[in-house]
């Protein structure tokens, strides 16, 4: 990847198949289960959130240890692990693909699982974060900053991958489908998010006023 082609992905901002990390963190091996078990993306690290490049160090070692997260997969991902170099600045890029272009077997049963602790497929798990944004969801159609503005919180890994979950389980879906990137997106309950929020007004609501 170029240094031209990687600021046009970062352009596109975060969504469903691109996720920017500062550096390293515990929560990869979840992300990368997340993005097998769905269709895939790309993860940069050595970048913001907001998208600017802050780069990592010994990015040699990096790609080591991301190979080696991978290979503890079961069954092993497949993933391309890169460096792009921007102004002296290595910005490590992997590129998680779907089970059937990472050597697993179409007709394997079951998800692939790593070292998070079961697999990330079935139905999704709502904690309190995840009901508050189907809430807010029914209310209206809400952007990302206009969530996170509700929910008084700042971006982070858990408020990113709670989305993501709601929206791979179709519990929510882009009002721009086909520019998943787009500043301009926003994201809507389905069908089957106001199905399962009739069931959540049968036990109540009152939990939601937990802390997230």
């Amino acid at each position: 990847m170029t240094s031209a082609e990687l600021r046009d992905f970062i352009s596109l901002g975060e969504g469903f198949t691109i996720e920017f990390k500062r550096s390293l963190t515990t929560s990869i091996s979840r992300e990368l289960c997340a993005f097998a078990n769905s269709s895939g993306g790309y993860i940069f690290i050595g970048v913001e959130d907001s998208g600017v490049i802050c780069g990592v160090r010994k990015h040699n070692k990096l790609k080591s240890e991301l190979q080696s997260i991978a290979r503890s997969f079961d069954p092993a991902l497949i993933i391309d692990v890169g460096s792009v170099d921007t102004d002296k600045n290595w910005v490590t890029v992997t590129f998680p693909r779907d089970p059937a272009k990472a050597g697993i077997p179409e007709k394997t049963e079951g998800p692939v699982k790593g070292p998070v602790g079961g697999p990330v497929k079935g139905p999704v798990s709502l904690s309190v974060l995840k009901r508050k944004i189907l809430f807010q969801c029914e209310k209206a159609d809400s952007s990302r900053d206009e969530l996170l503005k509700v929910l008084d919180m700042k971006v982070s890994g858990y408020f990113k991958r709670s989305l993501r979950e709601l929206i791979k389980n179709v519990y929510l879906e882009y009002t721009l489908p086909e520019k998943p990137g787009s500043r301009l997106q926003k994201y809507r309950l389905t069908k089957k998010g106001k199905s399962l929020i009739e069931e959540l007004d049968k036990t109540k609501r009152k939990d939601t006023n937990e802390r997230v």
